[in-house]
């Protein structure tokens, strides 16, 4: 089950071991921690979720960002005393748990990281109003359009694909340009939400070796327990074919993550 905790530990890896584990154990000694109550391990996980934000830049967006994602966290950990409180154990098996569980986290982050790119918070206001169809246009009437558009958008790129293939010449060598004219973003929404939801990320490719972070035992899917890492051939061909492509874009600039915001 994906949750706001997992993610943490995942994808905000670099903060998590370097600098907030550290951080929230230094604070938690310093008042107390868990042993003055939940309420004040609450109050020091926010502080260091909001510090965390500012790690990433001196900017109240990114304080927000941060803040949020501690809110999140303390929402997260309340529901699982309560759960225990009350005996209602997680089970693995709730295949619906776990999906409500990893929309909502997904729905959360993304309107966080609006908070994480924007210039400051009255635009990240201003972006999420919009996410929501609240600057009047109607989602549904958006979202029509949108899709609408993107149907049309599939079938030239049929008609492109079939000219290329079995055109004339000149017919053909427009092909590319013309391609590069779509707009196939729905699509590709499509084909990466398939491999974002679909397909293991880091931690479960390697689930099956010591340490991990994901329990290889019931965690995953069947599809997810086929594509860890194993050492095999076709593993081996398909890691360095990956290295080779990244050797090769080491000759690209590509400024540091942190030094864009």
């Amino acid at each position: 089950m994906f949750t706001i905790g997992l993610f943490k530990k995942t994808v905000l890896a670099d903060v998590t071991a370097t600098w907030a584990d550290p951080t929230f154990n230094a604070a938690a000694a310093g008042v107390g921690g868990n042993r003055k109550g939940p309420l004040r391990r609450y109050a020091n996980l926010l502080a260091v979720m909001a510090q965390g934000g500012l790690w990433h830049g001196a900017a109240w967006t990114f304080v927000v960002w941060g803040t949020l994602h501690g809110v999140m966290l303390v929402v997260n950990h309340a529901w699982h005393a309560v759960r225990r409180a009350v005996g209602l154990a997680p089970r693995p098996s709730w295949r619906a748990a776990r999906i409500a569980a990893t929309g909502i986290t997904f729905a959360f982050v993304v309107c966080t990281w609006v908070f994480f790119r924007a210039a400051d918070v009255p635009t990240a206001s201003t972006m999420l109003r919009s996410m929501s169809g609240l600057n009047g246009v109607p989602l549904s009437a958006s979202a029509g359009a949108f899709w609408r558009n993107q149907t049309h958008q599939v079938r030239q790129l049929g008609r492109i694909a079939s000219s290329i293939v079995g055109g004339a010449g000149a017919t053909r060598s427009s092909g590319p340009a013309r391609l590069a004219e779509l707009n196939l973003s729905g699509p590709w929404m499509i084909l990466l939400g398939v491999i974002v939801f679909g397909t293991p990320n880091t931690y479960e490719l390697f689930a099956r070796y010591e340490p991990a972070l994901v329990d290889s035992k019931g965690a995953l899917g069947t599809l997810r327990h086929r594509l860890q890492w194993q050492p095999s051939t076709a593993w081996a061909m398909g890691l360095g074919f990956m290295f080779v492509a990244s050797v090769l874009q080491l000759l690209k600039i590509s400024p540091f993550l942190y030094f864009q915001f």
